[in-house]
């Protein structure tokens, strides 16, 4: 199977930047394009994840998109893919409507776990879990315990 267009969704949490690593390797072996998406959830969205805090002094949402903005190239440079080969998203919304909504467009979608259960992931409900649902592509699912391999 080949990949053209890869997806990765990233919350800024060690598990997703895990997935963006891993959907580089990916491109770069397929020659393919990398799409990094952030979705900010406005206030009245609960946070995917709660350990993400955005960064402090940025209350205005334009300010704080253009914060989030600044973190993802941080986290996208290092990769070391052409520039032509990657693109960088914030959007603001659902992460898993905007996330599927994406997957039209995609032959891919590389993904984090967090890997809660019990209580926690009743309460906080997978993103991951509901994107694999309604992707329209294949989804590989990046768990949190491949992260100590």
């Amino acid at each position: 199977m080949r990949f053209e267009r890869i997806l990765v969704p990233v919350d800024f949490s060690e598990p997703s930047k895990r997935a963006l690593e891993q959907a580089a390797t990916l491109a770069e072996r397929m020659g393919a394009s990398l799409t990094v998406l952030h979705v900010f959830e406005p206030v009245d969205m609960p946070p995917v994840d709660p350990a993400f805090r955005p960064p402090e002094g940025d209350s205005d949402p334009s300010e704080r998109v253009a914060n989030l903005r600044d973190q993802l190239r941080q986290w996208v440079e290092p990769l070391g893919l052409a520039p032509e080969r990657i693109e960088s998203r914030v959007e603001i919304g659902s992460p898993v409507d905007l996330i599927t909504d994406a997957s039209a467009d995609h032959d891919l979608i590389v993904i984090a776990t967090h890997g809660r259960a019990g209580l926690r992931r009743l309460l906080l409900g997978s993103v991951t879990e509901r994107v694999v649902r309604g992707a329209r592509c294949s989804t590989l699912v990046v768990h949190e315990r491949d992260q100590e391999r």
